[in-house]
C-alpha cells in the first residue's frame, strides 16, 4: 500500500511545482518575444545587416555568367536593418525590403559586376572587402562587406551580408594620400630650387653691379627699375656681352618675388627634347632614361621668375608650349596628363632681332607679342664710350684684389685705345682684356700693347663703320628721314626697314630733335 505523505513532504511538493510552472512560464514569455528583441538589437546595430533570397535558388554548378545573372534576376532584399537603409538613403529597412536586386543595384556596371563575380568566384563567402556604390542621390560611399552564402543541395538559397560606411575614413586617407605627394613634390621643388640655386652660385657673371653713366644705359635701367615691381613679361635685347642678364637679375631683385630665387635657362643649351624636360619637367618612363619623375624649372619657380637666355633659340616646336605658359599659366611635363598652374613672370633675353625672326618663320609672331609687352635695349659699349674708363677702374679693382696686384696707373694712350677699339664682345670682352693685362703688367702701369696684335683689324672695324653710318644718314636725309614706302630709305639701301631699323640703333643713329 503507498506510504501517505506527510503535511511537510506536501508542501514541498507543492513549492516545487509552482516553481516549475513560473520557470515554464518565463520560458514561454522569452520565445514569444525573442522575434521583437531580436529585430530591435538587428535595426540597433550600427553596421549595415541585409537578406538576399534567391527564388528560385541559383544552381552553383551553373557556369560564372549564368550564375551572375541569375544572382541579379532572382536576388529579393527579404530584410535589412536601418543603419543599412541609411547608408543608400533611405529613412528605413522597410523601405528596401521586398526590391529585387536589379533596383537595388545596376548590374550592368562593369565595376558592380566585377563585385558580383568575385563573390561566385569566392564560393560566396566573402570578408572584408571594399566596395564603391551610389545611393539613391547619386552620392559616392565606400563600404567595407563580408558576405556569406547559405547553399543547401548544391543551390544558393539566401546570402546575408554586412556594410560598414568608411567613406569618412576613405576621404580622409585621400586626403593624406594628397599631401603626401604634395609633400613629395614640395620636398622635390625645394630639393631642385637648391640645386639650381646652387647653380647660379657657380656661374660666373660678367659683372657684379651696374657701372656707367652714359644716357643710354640711364635709360635701360630706367626703364628697369619702373617695369620692376609689375609682373609684366619683359623682353631684354642686346648685343653679346652687353649685360642682359645682369638687367635681369636688377629687375628680380626690386621686384614684389625677390623673396625666391630666380631661375635662369640658356635656350642654347639644349637640344628640343631635353629643353622640353628641362623647362616643364617629365613623369616617371617619359622616355628611354626617365627613370624618375622630374620637376621642370617653370614648376619649381611658382612663385618666383624664371630668366629665359637667348629665348631666340627656342625651337619653333616648343614655343607654343611657352605661349601657353605666358598666356594660361598652365602645362604638361613630358609624357604626363595632369595640367599643372603656376604662376611665373618670364623675363627673356636675345641678341637677335625677333622681329626679322618672325618674317623668316623662325619664331612665332603671336609669342614674339607676347614676350615685347615692355622691350628694354641695352646699349653696346661702342655707342657708350663715356662708361669704358669707369668700367676699366671697376675691372682693375676687382682683378687686383682677385691677384693680389696692385696695377693701379692707367696710361692716356692705353685708355686712348681702350676708347677707340670697337668692342664686338661688349662689355664682358672689356673684362677678360683688363684680367689679361693684369696678369702680364710686371708693374702698377697697365699696359694693353697686345690689343693691337690680337685684333690687328680693330681700327678697319671703326671705319667701315664710319662709313656705313655716314652713308645711312646720307640716305635718310634724302629722304627726309622716312623709313618706310616706296621713297623710304629703306627702299633706296635694298633693306627691311625693320633691319634698317636695326643697323640704325646698331649705330647710333636718331633722327636729330627726337631726344630732345
Amino acid at each position: 500500500m503507498p506510504r501517505v505523505l506527510s503535511e511537510k513532504e506536501l508542501k514541498k511538493l507543492s513549492l516545487e511545482a509552482e516553481r516549475e510552472t513560473r520557470l515554464r512560464k518565463m520560458a514561454e514569455d522569452d520565445i514569444s518575444g525573442l522575434g521583437s528583441h531580436y529585430n530591435a538589437f538587428i535595426h540597433s546595430f550600427p553596421e549595415g545587416i541585409y537578406r538576399i533570397e534567391h527564388i528560385p535558388p541559383i544552381p552553383i554548378d551553373l557556369p560564372e555568367e549564368e550564375q551572375l545573372r541569375a544572382t541579379f534576376n532572382n536576388g529579393i532584399v527579404a530584410d535589412c536593418n536601418d543603419s543599412l537603409a541609411r547608408m543608400y538613403g533611405y529613412d528605413k529597412g522597410e523601405m528596401i525590403r521586398g526590391v529585387k536586386l536589379t533596383e537595388w543595384t545596376n548590374g550592368e556596371d562593369p565595376y558592380i559586376r566585377k563585385v558580383y563575380l568575385n563573390i561566385i568566384r569566392s564560393g560566396y563567402r566573402m570578408a572584408d572587402f571594399e566596395t564603391r556604390e551610389r545611393d539613391r542621390k547619386g552620392k559616392t560611399h565606400y563600404f567595407l562587406n563580408s558576405v556569406v552564402g547559405i547553399v543547401e543541395n548544391g543551390k544558393l538559397l539566401r546570402t546575408w551580408g554586412t556594410q560598414r560606411d568608411i567613406t569618412e575614413r576613405k576621404e580622409m586617407e585621400k586626403s593624406l594620400r594628397k599631401a603626401l605627394a604634395e609633400l613629395r613634390i614640395l620636398k622635390k621643388r625645394i630639393e631642385q630650387e637648391s640645386s639650381f640655386l646652387q647653380e647660379e652660385l657657380r656661374c660666373t657673371h660678367n659683372f657684379e653691379e651696374i657701372i656707367g653713366e652714359s644716357k643710354p644705359l640711364k635709360q635701360a635701367l630706367y626703364k628697369s627699375e619702373q617695369v620692376a615691381p609689375t609682373d609684366a613679361t619683359v623682353i631684354i635685347q642686346g648685343e653679346t656681352g652687353t649685360g642682359k642678364e645682369l638687367i635681369a637679375r636688377a629687375i628680380h631683385s626690386i621686384s614684389l618675388r625677390k623673396n625666391r630665387p630666380m631661375l635662369k635657362v640658356s635656350c642654347a643649351n639644349f637640344n628640343p627634347y631635353l629643353m622640353e624636360s628641362e623647362l616643364f619637367g617629365h613623369e616617371k618612363g617619359a622616355f628611354t632614361g626617365a627613370v624618375n619623375m622630374h620637376l621642370g624649372r617653370f614648376e619649381v619657380a611658382d612663385g618666383s621668375t624664371i630668366f629665359l637666355d637667348e629665348i631666340g633659340e627656342m625651337p619653333f616646336g616648343l614655343q607654343a608650349k611657352l605661349l601657353r605658359v605666358l598666356q594660361d599659366g598652365e602645362f604638361e611635363r613630358l609624357g604626363g596628363a595632369r595640367t599643372i598652374k603656376v604662376d611665373v613672370r618670364v623675363l627673356a633675353a636675345t641678341n637677335r632681332e625677333l622681329s626679322k625672326e618672325v618674317q623668316e618663320g623662325r619664331f612665332r609672331e603671336d609669342l614674339f607679342y607676347r614676350l615685347n609687352v615692355f622691350p628694354i635695349m641695352l646699349p653696346p659699349l661702342r655707342t657708350r664710350k663715356e662708361d669704358i674708363p669707369l668700367l676699366v677702374r671697376y675691372f682693375l679693382s676687382r682683378c687686383n684684389k682677385k691677384m693680389g696686384k696692385r696695377v693701379d696707373i692707367v696710361p692716356r694712350e692705353t685708355m686712348k685705345d681702350l676708347m677707340d677699339y670697337p668692342w664686338p664682345g661688349n662689355v664682358r670682352e672689356l673684362k677678360n682684356v683688363i684680367e689679361q693685362a693684369v696678369i702680364t703688367t710686371p708693374d702698377s702701369t697697365l699696359r694693353v700693347n697686345f690689343l693691337r696684335k690680337m685684333y690687328p683689324s680693330a681700327h678697319n672695324v671703326c671705319r667701315l663703320e664710319e662709313v656705313e653710318r655716314d652713308h645711312i644718314l646720307q640716305i635718310l636725309k634724302q629722304s627726309a628721314w622716312q623709313i618706310k614706302g616706296e621713297r623710304g630709305a629703306a627702299a633706296v639701301l635694298g633693306l627691311n626697314p625693320s633691319t634698317l631699323r636695326s643697323r640704325m640703333k646698331k649705330l647710333g643713329i636718331t633722327k636729330p630733335g627726337r631726344n630732345k
